[in-house]
């Protein structure tokens, strides 16, 4: 499947776009908004993520040629669960605040909904996240909680519960 807007495409993850989620990850300030600290844990989330591309829910976005993010819809094995899932998303530093995250977030409800009939997706954000000025604006909706939820060197984060429906 290919997704195509003005200099945006997006395409289903292959296993080597592992290697550029990984570096999007280890960019400075971005893994204090994810539950991971060191590289070790960061490849095997990549390894895992990207995985999901066999269930066409693993996407690659590529900027005028250039990989610069990626989606992914943690899909459920289990059939009760299958209307709604979590899902994450990365946007490599050098193309942030341009609207392709935007335009990534749209995608994913696109392939959410149409292709996995999924009608209500789930994010956390942790509470000092810039992302969730975006996640607020393409509809998202604080449903809950998880007080203290990372223990930080410097201290204990919330974890911030969304969702929208599709």
């Amino acid at each position: 499947m290919l997704w195509k807007k003005d200099k945006l495409s997006i395409r289903q993850a292959e296993i080597s776009d592992s290697e550029p989620l990984i570096q999007f990850l280890m960019e400075p300030g971005v893994l204090p908004y994810f539950p991971m600290c060191e590289l070790k844990e960061v490849e095997d989330a990549a390894k895992v993520s990207v995985s999901y591309r066999d269930s066409n829910a693993a996407f690659t976005a590529e900027y005028d040629g250039e990989i610069c993010g990626n989606t992914i819809l943690y899909i459920s094995p289990f059939t009760k669960n299958k209307r709604q899932c979590l899902f994450m998303i990365i946007v490599g530093e050098k193309f942030r605040n341009k609207g392709i995250g935007s335009m990534m977030l749209d995608h994913l409800f696109e392939v959410a909904k149409n292709e996995h009939n999924i009608n209500l997706l789930h994010l956390e954000v942790y509470e000092d996240n810039p992302a969730r000025k975006l996640y607020e604006r393409k509809g998202f909706e604080q449903y809950g909680v998880h007080p203290k939820f990372l223990k930080e060197p410097d201290g204990f984060r919330d974890k911030i519960l969304m969702q929208k429906k599709l």
